[in-house]
C-alpha cells in the first residue's frame, strides 16, 4: 500500500484554508491584454458570454479542448483542427496573458489555496501549449 504523497499533503492543507469569495474576487482585474479578435472568436466558438470574471480565458480553453474532443470522436478531423488551432491562437494571443496575470495576483495573496490554484493555472498554460505545438 502506497503512502499518501507530499503533493496530496499539501493540496489537503491549502483545501483547509479558508478564504472568502469576496477575497477571491477582489483582487481579480479584468485582462486588457492581447487580442480581442481572437479571445471573441474562441468565446463565440465556446459558445460564452464575453464576461470578464476570473477563469472566463480558462473556461473557454477547456470547453474548447472539450469541443475539439468531441469532434474527434466524430471522427470530423476538420473541426478538431479548426478547434485546436483556434485554442492555440486563443491562449498564444491572449490567454496566457489573463491566465498568467491571474496567478501572479493569487500568489501575491500568500495563503495555501490561492497558491495551489495559481500553480495549477500555471501548469494549465504550460501544458496547453506544449500539447497544441507552441513548443
Amino acid at each position: 500500500m502506497r503512502g499518501e504523497s507530499l503533493s496530496k499533503d499539501a493540496l489537503d492543507a491549502a483545501l483547509d484554508a479558508k478564504m472568502s469569495l469576496e477575497d477571491n474576487l477582489s483582487l481579480y482585474e479584468p485582462c486588457a491584454t492581447g487580442c480581442e479578435r481572437v479571445r471573441q472568436q474562441a468565446f463565440e466558438a465556446a459558445h460564452r458570454t464575453h464576461a470578464d470574471s476570473p477563469g472566463s480565458e480558462a473556461e473557454v480553453l477547456s470547453s474548447l479542448a472539450g469541443a475539439s474532443a468531441h469532434a474527434l470522436l466524430e471522427n470530423d478531423l476538420t473541426e478538431a483542427a479548426k478547434l485546436a488551432d483556434l485554442q492555440y491562437r486563443f491562449i498564444e494571443e491572449h490567454a496566457a496573458f489573463c491566465l498568467t496575470a491571474l496567478a501572479s495576483q493569487l500568489k501575491e495573496k500568500g495563503a495555501p489555496y490561492p497558491q495551489m490554484v495559481a500553480r495549477a493555472i500555471e501548469l494549465m498554460i504550460e501544458s496547453d501549449l506544449r500539447l497544441l505545438g507552441a513548443w
